[in-house]
């Protein structure tokens, strides 16, 4: 990563399906396998502002409760700064 500046790494966050405690540890795994002195993560809770969107044009939208509270935010930050990533709000 460090042949490209600086790199943000958005991962957004969706009640069950990247939510939990070892999704969040799996991932820091993965991006702790390459140098990331030039990378900074932030976590983005899900929300549902492109459903009437779909709705709209017809087409169905599959995520339900996918709302992710600010423990879990909390937690995903905890885990990646344990492992030397560095985590941003913006």
């Amino acid at each position: 990563m460090a042949l490209h500046g600086n790199l943000l790494v958005r991962i957004p966050l969706i009640g069950g399906i990247n939510d939990s405690e070892f999704d969040a540890t799996q991932f820091a795994a993965w991006f702790g396998r390459f140098h990331t002195g030039h990378a900074a993560f932030e976590f983005l809770p899900y929300h549902e502002y492109g459903r009437r969107m779909w709705e709209r044009i017809g087409r169905p939208y599959r995520i339900e409760n996918g709302f992710v509270d600010g423990q879990t935010v909390a937690a995903f930050a905890a885990i990646f700064k344990a492992n030397g990533l560095e985590v941003i709000h913006t």
